[in-house]
């Protein structure tokens, strides 16, 4: 799976502009529904923190990876943000999330998902790859 053809530039966020997780997950939400032509941000900004009651969202190493089921959307969509200091998402010493790959699913999506979450979790198990996506400057250098 190429990761390449699943990040449309539009849905990278290149910094997002809150360490915050809740203003970070509404950011990169809204840039999502403005790409998508839906309003479903009330929709998604509830079923996140409802899916992550389930484990937490980050896999170490400066990387998050949220997501809702919805049947709202009708494919996985996949929303990309950095920042160069991290986002706090949860307590701890890798609490910290300098990329955070947001999916939003289907629920009849979930192998598609799982295979796509797979190919993140892959790339940014290396920690060089980490530091170049969250000091990029720019979507299209992503």
């Amino acid at each position: 799976m190429r990761l390449s053809t699943l990040l449309n530039p539009k849905l990278i966020v290149c910094p997002v502009s809150s360490t915050e997780k809740n203003a970070a997950l509404r950011e990169l939400i809204q840039r999502l529904c403005g790409i998508m032509g839906q309003d479903i941000e009330n929709d998604l900004m509830a079923a996140v923190p409802a899916r992550e009651k389930f484990g937490a969202f980050t896999m170490g190493h400066g990387v998050a990876f949220p997501h809702a089921r919805t049947e709202r959307v009708g494919r996985v969509w996949v929303v990309l943000g950095t920042h160069p200091k991290g986002i706090e998402f949860s307590a701890g010493p890798d609490g910290a999330a300098r990329v955070v790959v947001l999916f939003v699913i289907p629920k009849a999506h979930s192998a598609t998902y799982l295979q796509t979450l797979a190919a993140f979790s892959s790339l940014f198990k290396n920690p060089n790859h980490v530091e170049e996506v969250a000091t990029a400057g720019s979507a299209e250098e992503i």
